[in-house]
């Protein structure tokens, strides 16, 4: 390509060649950076590295505008590949395992990722504003996907967590997405009211204005639906474990996950009162360990216990509601539990910033003791109408019921379902790339252990 680009340099023959060249040689730049980020994609070991190509990434992009001359860097699709490749290059600093491992100089290369960061946003920033003032009908098909890919980068911006020195807040303020989707629905819309104008019908416009409308609330930053979510970076400042903050929410999840088949079961068969208070007691316990943990590690075993606790408490509400209600009232008081249960999760995260701004982080998890405490004492106390007679807990329960259980097909059940959430946690954390042998093994053998499962 490069033989190409020297001889059209050369030539002249049309005077869009130095257009063509230039964006070929900023187009090359862009991909060398892709194909870094590729490389540490697929295999994390090297991803420490990646943000050492920044500079001279950086270097070669300098030298290339220097090259040009001033009224080829003033063309609108050169600016765009300009920009295009400067996304490509400071996007290399949103691989956060490259900062595992490294020597004393760990401090000053979290430094120089900051300042990267930041570089990126005021890109991304830039690569908004000159869409927006270009004209609609002038934007070519890859400017259009470094737009959208600077909202995703932006987004990501927005949710990274325990990098010391990064306040994911400000990136907001700088650029919210919401209106930038919406300042472009509105250029959409002005566009299909011109054409509108001659041909008397609404245009292609018209429905990318409602299609970036209709996406807008999914780029809204995520609100968690648990409180201990906003502790998160305090957390990680006090272990310094980025690799386990993932595990953090995804190790509850994955443990109330698998155990809820077996948790329904229980409540068939013994008393909803006392399989209540067992997984409300192992909801407390792991919420006990999550508030002492003196670890990154007995913080994710106390999310795992706790999440075995929650996957029956889900449960026992609406057993206890189906055997208290009558029938034709059970969906107003099904609306009022799941009514209470979202104001939980709104009110969840105010209340776990409150605490660990002003007192710490494990009240977030002491917090669920003492309600949990309130709730158990209530319930004790409470008789709990069953829908079908049961048999008092004994031995002899315990031999009747066992093969209903149907223990055998749960451990066919649980390897699918820890290796499918496994693979989507790795992939989708960053530990491991999509492609890797570890996330495609797992895909496959959740697969081949389901089949198992059906048979």
């Amino acid at each position: 390509m490069e033989d190409a680009c020297d001889n059209l340099t050369t030539s002249q023959e049309w005077e869009g060649d130095g257009i063509l060249v230039a964006t070929a040689r900023l187009a090359k730049i862009a991909i060398s950076a892709a194909e870094v980020s590729r490389r540490a994609s697929d295999d994390p070991s090297t991803a420490r590295h990646a943000m050492m190509a920044i500079e001279p990434l950086l270097l070669a992009l300098g030298n290339l505008q220097r090259s040009l001359a001033p009224e080829c860097l003033q063309h609108w699709l050169i600016i765009g590949f300009i920009q295009t490749a400067q996304v490509a290059i400071y996007d290399l600093a949103l691989l956060r395992s490259s900062s595992i491992e490294l020597p004393a100089s760990h401090l000053t290369f979290e430094s120089r990722r900051i300042e990267y960061l930041m570089e990126l946003l005021q890109t991304c920033k830039a690569c908004r504003d000159h869409a927006l003032t270009s004209d609609v009908m002038s934007l070519t098909a890859p400017s259009i996907l470094v737009w959208s890919y600077c909202c995703k980068i932006v987004y990501r911006l927005s949710s990274i967590k325990g990098i010391p020195g990064w306040d994911p807040t400000n990136v907001q303020s700088n650029f919210d997405i919401v209106q930038c989707l919406e300042q472009f629905a509105e250029m959409a819309e002005r566009v299909n009211t011109e054409f509108k104008a001659k041909s008397g019908e609404d245009t292609l416009f018209a429905a990318a204005a409602e299609t970036l409308r209709a996406m807008a609330p999914n780029w809204k930053l995520p609100t968690s639906e648990h409180d201990e979510a906003t502790a998160i970076p305090r957390i990680t400042s006090e272990f310094h474990p980025l690799p386990d903050v993932g595990w953090y929410i995804g190790a509850f999840a994955l443990a109330s996950a698998t155990l809820q088949p077996l948790s329904g079961k229980l409540y068939t068969h013994f008393s909803t009162k006392i399989v209540f208070l067992t997984f409300v007691l192992l909801f407390e316990l792991g919420f006990l360990l999550c508030g002492v943990a003196s670890s990154s590690a007995v913080l994710v075993v106390g999310r795992v216990v706790a999440g075995l606790g929650a996957s029956g408490i889900v449960n026992s509400a609406m057993t206890m509601l189906a055997g208290a209600v009558p029938t034709g009232e059970s969906p107003v008081y099904t609306g009022i539990v799941l009514g209470t249960a979202q104001t939980g999760i709104v009110a969840g995260p105010l209340i776990g910033g409150a605490l660990t701004e002003h007192a710490t982080w494990r009240w977030c998890f002491y917090m669920n003791l003492l309600i949990g405490e309130a709730a158990t004492a209530l319930i004790a106390f409470v008789p709990i109408p069953e829908r079908t007679l049961k048999s008092r807990i004994a031995v002899s329960l315990f031999r009747k019921v066992l093969p209903d259980l149907d223990l055998f097909g749960f451990a066919l059940f649980v390897p699918p379902s820890v290796m499918l959430l496994l693979a989507l946690q790795l992939g989708s954390g960053g530990t491991y790339a999509w492609g890797s042998s570890v996330v495609v093994g797992m895909f496959c053998g959740a697969g081949v252990c389901t089949i198992f499962f059906i048979l």
